[in-house]
């Protein structure tokens, strides 16, 4: 199904009458917007320990990339002169093989 935004999968929760496990099913379905991502992103920040969960979560959030994406990221990976971001991951049909795209560097993240 398509994702769904937070005030969309509410309104349905909300209306009752589903089982727990199709409340579930549209949960898997959320979409965060703009202002949910920055007030999770302020959570995370206010919440973590270490710096290193806030970006966890702040480059996801900010490239789009990929858990194992950001896994893979090195630090030569983050081109601050040209404002690029590289993430690499491995193809599936291929472990050996490993692909790159380059990804604007947010001003947030930055």
């Amino acid at each position: 199904g398509k994702f769904l935004t937070l005030a969309e999968v509410r309104a349905v929760v909300d209306r009752g009458g589903l089982p727990r496990e199709e409340e579930w099913v549209l949960w898997d379905r959320l979409y965060l917007g703009p202002p949910e991502i920055a007030e999770l992103l302020a959570l995370v920040k206010r919440s973590s320990r270490r710096g290193v969960s806030y970006l966890c979560h702040a480059i996801p959030a900010y490239t789009g990339m990929r858990r194992g994406e950001v896994l893979r990221l090195r630090w030569d990976d983050v081109e601050f002169g040209q404002d690029v971001v590289v993430a690499r991951s491995k193809k599936q049909s291929r472990q050996e093989a490993e692909t790159a795209r380059r990804i604007d560097l947010h001003p947030e993240l930055r």
